[in-house]
């Protein structure tokens, strides 16, 4: 089956969307639009009390701007966010610098103790960010955010630095899972960008902040590289050298 629309595939505007288990499964098809996967804003609300992932994609091919983009929006969830699977076009789903999953002054709860985000043989190399948190955003998890086995994962250009998973402007991650809040296994990392960073805290009150009762990163026979030359012309300074894993 093909669906292919002209703006995001699932929109919520000031809407509320109550659930009893998935979003959306699709096993082999084509999902095709001009903006975001899903798209929630102005104080839209999703909740869903199912147990298995809200979205569930299986050889699927996609075509998106985005996978999630949230603006003061909530989202509360008893399992994961998303189980993605043989997925194709997730390594170009960002045509810029548009963050893959990005929360502005939002919130997304998730009392499961599975990973937030599970990505098996499926490529996601965006221009942009993989995941980020801006403008006081928050993410409460029971369990980790992120789960990869396979494939290759990344974020940035050589002329756009961007961290994998970024945590900025007062945001906050906590997770009170046991396993490893990132976590990856035979997988090439390769960033232009570090894997993971917490900064740009909008006061020393306020500060960005990532809470663990767990480790940060679980990597096994998994190539990480976080080189690049493009600090220079993301930031207007002068060229050197970058970046930090974390």
């Amino acid at each position: 089956s093909t669906v292919d629309v002209e703006s995001a595939l699932i929109a919520l505007n000031n809407g509320t969307l109550t659930l009893a288990g998935a979003l959306l499964k699709d096993t082999n098809g084509t999902l095709e639009g001009e903006d975001e996967f899903l798209r929630m804003k102005s104080g839209s609300t999703l909740k869903s009390t199912g147990t298995g992932a809200l979205v569930q994609l299986s050889g699927t091919t996609v075509d998106f701007d985005a996978a999630l983009s949230m603006t003061d929006s909530t989202m509360t969830l008893s399992g994961p966010l998303a189980s993605v699977t043989s997925v194709k076009g997730a390594d170009t789903v960002s045509g810029s610098s548009t963050p893959l999953f990005k929360l502005d002054a939002s919130t997304l709860t998730s009392t499961g103790t599975g990973a937030l985000l599970s990505f098996t043989s499926t490529d996601a190399t965006p221009d942009g960010n993989f995941f980020r948190l801006q403008n006081t955003s928050k993410v409460e998890l029971a369990g980790p955010l992120f789960s990869g086995t396979g494939g290759k994962l990344g974020s940035g250009t050589a002329s756009n630095v961007r961290a994998f998973i970024s945590v900025l402007d007062s945001s906050t991650v906590k997770s009170t899972g046991t396993s490893a809040l990132i976590s990856m296994t035979d997988v090439t990392f390769d960033a232009q960008g570090p894997l993971f960073n917490v900064r740009r805290s909008k006061s020393t009150s306020l500060p960005s902040k990532v809470t663990l009762d767990c480790s940060l990163f679980s990597g096994k026979n998994t190539t990480i590289n976080t080189t690049s030359l493009g600090f220079g012309s993301t930031f207007g300074t002068s060229a050197k050298d970058c970046c930090s894993t974390f």
